[in-house]
C-alpha cells in the first residue's frame, strides 16, 4: 500500500485525504490543529446560536486518522 502525507487539515487537505483513502492509500494528515473547522456554520457563533465546539470535527474521528 502506498503512503501519502497530506499537509494541512483544512477543507482541501481533508477532502484530499478522504479521496485518497477511497483508493486504498495509507494517508497521514499533518495539521497545525487537531480539528477541522466548518466555516459555513461558524457564522452562528457571534449570534450565540452555535458554540465553537459545534463547528469543529476532531481530525481523529476521520477514517484516515
Amino acid at each position: 500500500m502506498k503512503k501519502v502525507v497530506v499537509l494541512g487539515g483544512g477543507i482541501g487537505g481533508i477532502e484530499a485525504a478522504i479521496f485518497l483513502r477511497k483508493y486504498n492509500f495509507d494517508v497521514e494528515v499533518i495539521s497545525d490543529r487537531n480539528y477541522f473547522y466548518i466555516y459555513p456554520i461558524s457564522i452562528w457563533i457571534p449570534t450565540k446560536e452555535k458554540k465553537f465546539e459545534d463547528v469543529i470535527i476532531p481530525i481523529k474521528e476521520y477514517p484516515f486518522a
